[in-house]
């Protein structure tokens, strides 16, 4: 297995799996894009989860993970992709269409935590890619 160069603390690590958490809600979405025979949308769907889950076996499945440490053993470039990709879903929680949309709009504790969940993911793609290489 690849061991990357990176390990996040605990403090990094709450917010990734938070986001991780809201994003597993979604898994069902992949029964019903199949139904309607969205089968691209299902099957990406289904990497992005598939993603989630190999980060939460690095980070641990329990929301009260003791660890103080965590290292992630994904490539550097899927790593890449995958923070990209989680900056963008809170970034949107935040202040997106998605967001706009909802009956019930987000509470600020809940915008505070995309917002950290934004920061955190971009902390470690600078970690990933101190010169900025490969965040375009």
């Amino acid at each position: 297995m690849y061991r990357s160069a990176i390990a996040i603390t605990a403090a990094e690590r709450l917010p990734i799996y938070e986001l991780i958490f809201d994003h597993l809600a979604g898994a069902g979405a992949i029964h019903t894009l199949l139904l309607h025979g969205m089968v691209d949308k299902a099957e990406a769907r289904g990497l992005e989860l598939a993603e989630d889950i190999r980060l939460l076996n690095d980070i641990g499945w329990d929301r009260g993970d003791p660890r103080e440490s965590f290292e992630l053993t994904m490539p550097p470039e899927d790593l890449t992709e995958l923070l990209k990709r989680m900056a963008a879903d809170a970034t949107a929680g935040i202040s997106g269409p998605a967001a706009e949309s909802r009956e019930v709009r987000l509470e600020d504790q809940n915008k505070d935590r995309y917002a950290l969940a934004v920061q955190v993911c971009s902390d470690l793609m600078g970690r990933l890619h101190p010169q900025g290489a490969g965040l375009a």
